[in-house]
């Protein structure tokens, strides 16, 4: 269930994210949000900081995913990804920087997302997979408050 997930945390440091060092991503240090469906969250990231949220999607059909991160100050970028638990430039499969407002409205059916959850040596299928996690970080190009929102629309395939 996704509220049961765990990511990798290290207690013994103080409670840190668990990162390869060698990737560049900077410890945020505190575990990820779960962001709920039409749910706000209201935050501060530092710069050259990250934030990380995850929202859960218990649909068995494709939807319409919208995340939206509004600037209240500074300059915070969106990094989503279907398959990694810390995106960020780099590692990631979607990207919003611009300077107000961060938008991503993307279908579970778009080819960005299924080649995201392609498992290597596998062929594509008739069915599209559904992601159980969609993963998001909202990176601090320098201190920035910001309100993010995410919603899960279910889409009906059209009958002959």
């Amino acid at each position: 269930m996704c509220d049961e997930l765990v990511l990798p945390f290290d207690s013994s440091s103080g409670g840190g994210l668990v990162f390869d060092k060698a990737d560049g991503v900077r410890g945020a240090r505190r575990m990820p949000r779960l962001l709920m469906n039409n749910q706000s969250i209201s935050s501060t990231v530092e710069e050259d900081d990250y934030d990380f949220f995850q929202i859960c999607v218990q649909l068995e059909q494709s939807f319409r995913f919208t995340v939206d991160v509004t600037h209240n100050s500074g300059n915070p970028d969106l990094y989503i990804s279907f398959s990694q638990p810390w995106p960020y430039v780099g590692n990631s499969d979607i990207i919003s920087a611009n300077i107000n407002r961060e938008h991503i409205n993307v279908s579970t059916t778009a080819e960005i997302v299924q080649e995201a959850m392609r498992v290597p040596g596998e062929m594509p299928s008739e069915q599209h997979a559904v992601p159980s996690v969609i993963f998001m970080s909202v990176f601090g190009r320098e201190t920035s408050t910001y309100t993010i929102t995410a919603t899960l629309t279910p889409e009906f395939s059209k009958s002959a």
